[in-house]
């Protein structure tokens, strides 16, 4: 069986393909606040109940609750530094239906 022999320039062009690649990835990355704000809005339309709401809707985190005009619930948690995160609940079925965020985009963040 014959051997089949590579060009220097095929080592080369692998080298510079994976560097481009890495740069690529590496500049279409989200910063932690665009993680953050992601994360916190795939719970909109959840119950607060289940699995995948529990992991922010962290019981020793929650500063306090209060009921809405409209008749939803909102609660409040402390995340990082300044960072206050809140969401609105529907009392009758328990969904999240709406939430937001007060602090430095900074402290609130949560690395990709």
């Amino acid at each position: 069986m014959e051997k089949i022999k590579k060009h220097p320039w095929q080592c080369y062009l692998y080298v510079w393909i994976t560097l481009i690649s890495v740069l690529m990835m590496a500049c279409s990355s989200i910063t932690p606040h665009q993680n953050f704000v992601l994360m916190m809005q795939s719970k909109v339309g959840k119950n607060r109940y289940s699995d995948t709401a529990q992991h922010v809707l962290v019981q020793k985190l929650l500063l306090g609750s209060s009921n809405l005009p409209n008749g939803n619930i909102e609660l409040e948690f402390k995340f990082i530094k300044s960072c206050h995160y809140f969401f609105e609940i529907n009392p009758t079925d328990d969904i999240i239906v709406d939430w937001h965020y007060m602090g430095n985009d900074e402290d609130c963040g949560i690395p990709p």
